[in-house]
């Protein structure tokens, strides 16, 4: 008989949590998937969904985990970019991927990006449980993965889009940086910013992290001893400045194609939901999704989505703000304030919060602050009825989304 490794073992006792949570909350999903058509009609609201989705020969409740945005990522992975109107807005790293695995494997787009969603959405788990439980011990990481499942978005993350991919590799990038591995936190962070436009933020994450581990006396920090610092760490910041090349790639290409570097920006618009391409401030934002509260109407499924919009697009960055201030508690530095606000409020210069509630998984730092909540007694009775209504939301919504209704 084969012998165990000890080693092995440990790591499986290790993970065993996170691997279970998983296996709860994918399985809960797919029930709540299978069974939102028993409560609530399919009305889609998203093209293709007639004749894409149902071509693959999947059952309804199995497709529409590649709805909205995933109808638009299976074309990419199939035919590219051209030919069709407003897909050049998804960058391609995602597409790419899945259609590799699809010829490799001979499954089907559809059948090879779910596999790839749910390797990856385990993956992330994992990361967040070796991070949160190296740096806080079993009980926070504990709260920390249930926050994370329960998320009233978090079921994205198995579904047809890029944020279990991009989170991977933003956080991938985070814990290389941290173990002064700059080279494969450049690269995964290459690849990000070729998944998503957000991943630019991870240059000055990244950038305010080495300045953090080489330059630790920064209240003594001067212009000239600045400088001092630059040309010593030169290699490094030329080695980070690679963070950005899935984002330049993506842009040449652009360019050479369609005559138009900053075309997945200048397309936003024609995605509605209030979209622009001229620059609004946050502020501005509040008061237009405010507006809307007040007098948008009926009170439908669409409104939940408008308030929810709202109080993800105000809250998350109160939220981060609150982390970053309590830092010696949280552990939110820096760093990792500057990228989780990039996250937050880059999406919101269209003019809109649409999308926000998803958006804010990618903002993955700011768990920090609700670990840090959950562990303190006098937080006992509001982090229950927290979670409680966020678990309610990720029922609603996952349904919503099953069905075709838009929620982010």
């Amino acid at each position: 008989m084969q012998k165990i490794n000890p080693g092995n073992q440990k790591t499986l006792a290790f993970f065993s949590w996170p691997i279970g949570a998983w296996l709860i909350w994918r399985l809960g999903l797919i029930l709540i998937g299978l069974g939102a058509s028993f409560w609530l009609p399919y009305r889609p609201s998203f093209p293709y969904f007639d004749s894409l989705l149902p071509g693959f020969g999947w059952p309804q409740w199995f497709y529409s985990w590649a709805n909205f945005d995933g109808v638009h990522y299976l074309t990419i992975a199939a035919k590219g970019y051209l030919g069709t109107g407003l897909i050049q807005a998804f960058f391609p790293v995602y597409p790419i991927i899945v259609g590799l695995i699809s010829r490799v494997t001979q499954l089907d787009l559809m059948m090879s990006g779910w596999w790839l969603n749910q390797l990856l959405s385990l993956i992330l788990v994992c990361l967040l449980w070796f991070w949160w439980r190296t740096k806080f011990g079993i009980t926070a990481a504990r709260w920390g993965l249930v926050w994370w499942l329960v998320f009233p978005t978090s079921f994205f993350l198995g579904s047809f889009y890029s944020e279990s991919l991009y989170i991977c590799l933003a956080l991938g990038s985070w814990l290389m940086a941290k173990k002064g591995s700059w080279g494969a936190a450049a690269l995964l962070a290459a690849l990000a910013s070729g998944t998503r436009i957000i991943g630019f933020w991870l240059l000055p994450m990244l950038g305010l992290e080495l300045l953090s581990q080489t330059y630790p006396q920064l209240q003594l920090l001067s212009l000239t001893n600045f400088l001092v610092w630059v040309k010593r760490e030169k290699r490094h910041l030329l080695l980070l400045l690679l963070s950005l090349g899935g984002l330049v790639a993506y842009m040449g290409y652009l360019q050479l194609t369609f005559q138009d570097a900053l075309y997945f920006l200048h397309q936003q618009s024609e995605f509605g939901a209030g979209r622009q391409e001229a620059l609004i401030w946050w502020p501005q934002v509040i008061w237009r999704a405010s507006k809307i509260l007040l007098t948008a109407r009926p009170f439908d499924w669409k409104y939940l989505t408008y308030v929810q919009e709202l109080v993800f697009g105000v809250g998350s960055v109160l939220l981060v703000f609150w982390g970053w201030w309590q830092r010696k508690t949280t552990q939110l530095t820096t760093p990792l304030a500057v990228y989780s606000l990039g996250c937050l409020l880059m999406p919101t210069l269209t003019g809109t919060f649409s999308s926000l509630p998803r958006y804010v998984l990618a903002a993955w730092p700011m768990w920090l602050s609700l670990i840090s909540l959950s562990t303190q007694p006098e937080f006992r009775w509001v982090k229950w009825l927290a979670l409680a209504i966020s678990l309610t939301f990720l029922i609603i919504n996952t349904s919503l989304f099953i069905q075709g209704y838009w929620v982010a």
